[in-house]
C-alpha cells in the first residue's frame, strides 16, 4: 500500500481526532462546578416558567389566569409546577393582557434578595424588563 505524505497526515488526523473525542468525553467531568445558589435556582425555575407561559400565551393568544392552566387542559405546557429552592410555590400575576410578573415567595421570607421578574410581550415573544413606574403594564 502507497504510505506517501498525504497518508500520513490522513493517520495523524485520525490519532489527533481521537485524541479529542475522547478530551470531549471525559473533560466535563473533571470541571468541578460550583453549586447554583438558591436565587440562582430560582432564576433559571422563573425562565422555565416564563417559556411555558410564552407558548401558552401563542396558542391561546391570552395569557394564563393562574400557573395551574399551565399543567390543566388538553396541551400541558410544563410537565409539573416547580416549587422554588425553599420549597414554596412560585408566585404568578397578570398586569396587563401582555404582561406579567412571576417571583419567589421563598426568597422573600428567607433572603435578602428578592427573586422576581418581569415580562411584556414584544414583538413575537416575552422581554424581560426592568420595572419602573413607566411602560410596565400599560
Amino acid at each position: 500500500m502507497y504510505q506517501g505524505v498525504p497518508m500520513k497526515y490522513f493517520k495523524f488526523s485520525c490519532v489527533i481526532l481521537g485524541f479529542l473525542i475522547l478530551v470531549g468525553l471525559f473533560a466535563p467531568s473533571m470541571v468541578d462546578c460550583p453549586p447554583l445558589n438558591q436565587n440562582d435556582e430560582a432564576e433559571l425555575d422563573i425562565e422555565i416558567l416564563q417559556t411555558a407561559i410564552s407558548l401558552y400565551y401563542k396558542d391561546n393568544n391570552r395569557l394564563p389566569e393562574h400557573l395551574g392552566n399551565l399543567i390543566d387542559g388538553t396541551i400541558i405546557y410544563i410537565k409539573r409546577l416547580p416549587q422554588d429552592p425553599w420549597v414554596i410555590e412560585y408566585q404568578y400575576s397578570v398586569v396587563s393582557a401582555d404582561s406579567f410578573l412571576l417571583w419567589s415567595k421563598g426568597s422573600i421570607l428567607n433572603s435578602d434578595v428578592l427573586v422576581l421578574s418581569a415580562y411584556k410581550y414584544e414583538g413575537n415573544s416575552f422581554k424581560k424588563v426592568v420595572i419602573n413606574k413607566s411602560g410596565f403594564g400599560t
